[in-house]
């Protein structure tokens, strides 16, 4: 079946690359579930206003072949492996893993300017029983991959597999559309009281692409959902870049003729970078990130000692549309002094006309 939704996305698109394929294939799935538990967001925020969804079971989830059309109808890029960037670096540790613990280890890296698509882990640890073992990866923005989870643990074995050590090369394309430069953390973990080992060395490779001069945001029927407001089937708005809020800023619905309703699932929209002042922002919007486990009430308390009222209901990823009562100026500073909320901005209003007469 997807096999078939490619051939279309290439009828539509002859001059996409395996790599273009791919990440349409990821930006236009949807999720199939009735809600988002046991959903996990990374650090692109470049999708629906924040990171890509993702889930161990289900990967980025359902294959959309209208969505992915529909997308592939506008892609501009041609990614392929002659055009594949990359990185890699190093660490040989020697570190011990206790029985029961968990050790963890870095490398960084600096200047490498990477949006990336996959990484690769090379692994070298020795142990008498690797299925003791749970190793994770987590980016420098925060998201975490298990790339090892107690291999052969079931109902049926407690113990897991007895195979001794690990080297072996692992993948992951959890961390799509994020940033590679940072710290990278290797966890190791060791879940029972018998057989320590070493984690001897590892390798991270990452691949991707140089960072474009301008920003892409793609929009999809599920940023309705993710935000709490009613949308419409394909539309979308293009608005401000995001470099200057520290996020990606969200579409309306009602503020663009890009493409009509019900016409499709995702607008991709090729962003020029806009000098905003923030005075010009008129009372109304802003898209705000809440952290994972913040009681609802305390949302509450603060939103009206704030001046603020919630537009949009809260998501599984904890992100909200919240009306402003004054202007965002005179909110920031009380959103800032906020524990509970990890990111805020405000949703920019800048029509589509406008923006491609200031590119």
């Amino acid at each position: 079946a997807t096999a078939g939704v490619v051939a279309l996305m290439l009828e539509a698109n002859p001059d996409l690359g395996y790599r273009d394929v791919q990440e349409i294939l990821a930006y236009s799935a949807h999720n199939p579930l009735a809600s988002y538990a046991g959903w996990d967001v990374n650090a692109a925020g470049n999708w629906n206003g924040a990171g890509l969804t993702f889930h161990d079971g289900y990967g980025f989830g359902l294959v959309d072949a209208h969505a992915a059309v529909r997308l592939a109808e506008t892609w501009h890029l041609q990614s392929t492996y002659a055009n594949l960037d990359s990185a890699s670096a190093g660490s040989t540790p020697g570190l011990a893993i206790p029985d029961n613990d968990t050790v963890t280890d870095t490398v960084s890296f600096s200047g490498t300017d990477l949006l990336i698509d996959r990484v690769e882990v090379d692994i070298d640890i020795t142990h008498s029983w690797i299925g003791d073992l749970t190793i994770e990866l987590t980016s420098p923005g925060g998201t975490t991959s298990t790339l090892v989870a107690r291999p052969g643990v079931s109902s049926s074995s407690i113990y897991g597999s007895g195979q001794d050590d690990i080297d072996f090369t692992f993948d992951s394309v959890q961390f799509w559309g994020e940033q590679s430069d940072g710290t990278w953390t290797l966890t190791v973990s060791d879940g029972y009281a018998a057989d320590p080992g070493v984690l001897n060395a590892w390798t991270l490779h990452l691949f991707g692409d140089s960072q474009p001069v301008d920003d892409s945001y793609i929009y999809t029927d599920e940023y309705a959902e993710l935000v709490g407001q009613a949308g419409t089937s394909g539309a979308g708005t293009a608005v401000a870049s995001g470099a200057e809020a520290g996020a990606a800023p969200a579409p309306s619905a009602a503020e663009t003729d890009a493409q009509p309703a019900g016409d499709g699932g995702v607008l991709l929209v090729e962003l020029p970078e806009l000098d905003i002042d923030p005075a010009d922002i008129v009372a109304g919007e802003v898209i705000v990130k809440i952290k994972a486990d913040t009681a609802q009430a305390d949302v509450q308390a603060f939103a009206a000692e704030a001046g603020v009222t919630v537009a949009g209901s809260t998501s599984a990823l904890g992100i909200e549309l919240w009306a402003l009562a004054g202007s965002f100026e005179d909110a920031a500073a009380a959103l800032a002094g906020a524990e509970f909320i990890e990111y805020f901005e405000p949703n920019y209003r800048v029509s589509l006309d406008a923006t491609l007469e200031s590119g």
